[in-house]
């Protein structure tokens, strides 16, 4: 698997995304980010092996092929507190 991060910035916020691909069950734990100017956020993502909850699909997304098990992205959107 592979791991990318995104970060968008704009005068407002910050947007971080973590997108974990062909995630395997060792990509399973605790995710945090730790920005400079707000409070830290955690998130735990659990790898399940053959799973495919409804919950995880994305409406009518035929382009995702069985082989992926998971994808896992988490967004944190953090206010620029330093005006």
């Amino acid at each position: 698997g592979g791991v990318s991060l995104e970060t968008e910035k704009t005068e407002s916020s910050t947007t971080s995304r973590l997108l974990v691909t062909q995630a395997r069950l060792t990509d399973s734990g605790n995710y945090t980010c730790i920005p400079s100017n707000a409070n830290p956020a955690s998130v735990m993502v659990h790898v399940l092996n053959g799973e495919h909850p409804a919950a995880m699909q994305h409406g009518g997304s035929c382009g995702v092929t069985p082989t992926i098990l998971l994808l896992a992205t988490f967004t944190l959107v953090i206010s620029n507190l330093l005006r």
